[in-house]
């Protein structure tokens, strides 16, 4: 097993088409390259409605990403999705330091009570770890990968403070 890349991570909000690129840059090398997802299932036209973070490490500059969307349909929720971590950089913590930024936002705007996801089957172990639940329902399949739907509900600082 090749040995894993060590560094100070940090993570910040895309702001710029520069850092936008790289989001895109590291999502193209996850999941079209390493996944086999389609370059038009990966770019689905909600990246201009989304917030978006970007994972730096000191040494190898972006190492993952991660985007935010507000969930339409449902007052109250978002759904986060795209979350990429370069396989050199995988197991290191850059993914749950993404995630953790992301509920940060959700918990100090305080606009949201319930983040959703579709995760990847093999990855719902991690999420439940940073407290989300599986939602009733079979596995559904995107891009030919396995999915389940997850939740987390959330305190906004204004009910931390109650």
């Amino acid at each position: 097993m090749p040995e894993k890349t060590q560094c100070t991570i940090q993570v910040f909000k895309v702001h710029t088409l520069r850092e936008m690129q790289e989001a895109w840059r590291i999502r193209n090398v996850v999941f079209v390259q390493g996944q086999g997802i389609s370059l038009e299932g990966e770019l689905d036209g909600l990246d201009d409605q989304a917030d978006h973070w970007l994972a730096f490490c000191t040494t190898h500059g972006p190492v993952g990403t991660i985007r935010l969307v507000e969930h339409a349909a449902q007052e109250g929720t978002c759904k986060f999705g795209r979350l990429a971590v370069l396989p050199s950089h995988r197991g290191t913590g850059v993914g749950k330091a993404l995630m953790r930024a992301m509920h940060d936002v959700t918990e100090v705007q305080g606009r949201y009570r319930t983040i959703m996801c579709h995760a990847q089957q093999d990855k719902i172990g991690f999420y439940q770890s940073l407290g989300y639940e599986l939602l009733p329902g079979d596995t559904f399949y995107q891009e030919r990968i396995p999915h389940r739907k997850m939740r987390k509900l959330i305190l906004s600082q204004v009910d931390k403070s109650i």
